[in-house]
């Protein structure tokens, strides 16, 4: 399933994210997970799938690359 980038936003707080457990929640970059991904967050995204509309991620630099055009 592709994702495709529905909005951008500035990193948002804990409870924003889908999964109260799930790494971005607590301070990792989804598209790397942590470990090993240490780098900071620099943008929270709303992500949509074939699946859902409603995806929520916390990225790196690197994590974000991918979206942007």
């Amino acid at each position: 399933m592709a994702l495709r980038l529905r909005e951008r936003l500035d990193p948002q707080p804990r409870d924003w994210y889908n999964d109260a457990n799930g790494t971005a929640a607590n301070g990792g970059c989804s598209a790397h997970g942590t470990p090993p991904c240490h780098e900071p967050i620099v943008a929270s995204l709303i992500l949509e799938d074939s699946a859902s509309d409603d995806i929520r991620w916390a990225v790196c630099r690197r994590g974000l690359e991918p979206f942007l055009d």
